[in-house]
């Protein structure tokens, strides 16, 4: 996947929060940032490394937003990438819905939420396609 380290342009979040909601856009760039929780503290695996998050920027027509990407969703969209062979996410179309939500893993914790996505490459520019 592409890895593009820059500071944030603080687009608007997609919220993919009901089962159904979905967007679709084109992807502008990647980041994969350390994960903070709503305090603002890094979030770590067990053995203290640092749990990381990737940011999407995507193009959706009338506006960029930033799709947050992680846990059942990045499964989803390596999933779709390897179907569809995509090798490059840059400039590649991205469908992502949140179709359903599965059984707690613990008592007390709500349900993880599901996705399912869609990607079609980048069409590479041909000189054909020069006016």
């Amino acid at each position: 996947m592409d890895e593009f380290l820059t500071e944030s342009n603080s687009l608007p979040a997609v919220t993919l929060k009901n089962v159904g909601d979905r967007v679709e856009g084109t992807i502008l760039q990647t980041r994969k940032l350390e994960d903070r929780d709503l305090d603002g503290e890094l979030r770590t695996w067990p053995n203290g490394d640092p749990k990381h998050v990737w940011v999407f920027d995507l193009d959706v027509g009338s506006e960029q937003q930033a799709l947050w990407v992680r846990g059942n969703m990045v499964t989803a969209i390596k999933d779709a990438a390897r179907a569809g062979e995509v090798k490059n996410l840059v400039g590649a179309k991205l469908t992502i819905e949140h179709h359903a939500l599965g059984e707690p893993k613990q008592k007390g914790y709500n349900p993880p939420k599901l996705y399912r996505a869609k990607i079609v490459a980048a069409q590479p520019t041909t000189d054909d396609d020069w006016i």
